[in-house]
This record gives C-alpha cells, structure tokens and sequence, in this order.
C-alpha cells in the first residue's frame, strides 16, 4: 500500500485493495481513511518512497549480521506506529514547532 502511494497512486480503493486481509476494519472505513491521498502532496510521496527505502536497505543489512534472520520488510513495516502514518498522510496533524 505504501509502495502504491510513493508512485504516485491517488484512488484510494486502488490503495485499499491492497491491504492485507488481517487487516481490521472494512473496505469503507479503509478508503475513507486514504482520502488524503488523492491530494497528497508529491514531497511526501517522496518522504515514504525514502522511508521504504531506508527499511529495504535496513533489511539487506540484517540479512549480512551473522547469526540473525533476515525480516521480511512487510514484519518491519507493521511495527509503524499509525500515529505516524498519519502525520504523512495528513501533515496537519503533525505537532506544530513552538516559537
């Protein structure tokens, strides 16, 4: 889903057809919570695209340390806290900078 977003993908039921099937709630609610991304602003498609780099990079990193399994990137990208996926998706929510 995010990999969608980072190319460019601004139809939110094209995004939320890729949702895991574990994933809770329903299509509905999914694509009403994607409707940000039909105007999402090109500097944050490309903050995910580098996040989704850095996990790839990351993982091929863990995959050379000696006696540790290699993580699939979907195991890495679950431990994404919601709260920030929200900020990128809807950058008003983000805390604002005191002055």
């Amino acid at each position: 889903m995010l990999q969608a977003l980072a190319e460019g993908e601004t139809d939110p039921a094209a995004i939320a057809a890729l949702a895991h099937q574990r994933l809770r709630g329903t299509p509905e609610q999914l694509c009403e919570a994607l409707g940000a991304c039909s105007e999402l602003n090109p500097v944050y498609r490309r903050l995910v695209k580098m996040a989704l780099e850095d996990l790839q990079m990351i993982e091929q990193q863990i995959g050379q340390l000696p006696g540790l399994p290699s993580l699939p990137m979907c195991q890495v990208a679950q431990t994404c806290r919601s709260s920030t996926c929200d900020f990128i998706l809807q950058p008003s929510l983000a805390p604002q900078k005191r002055t």
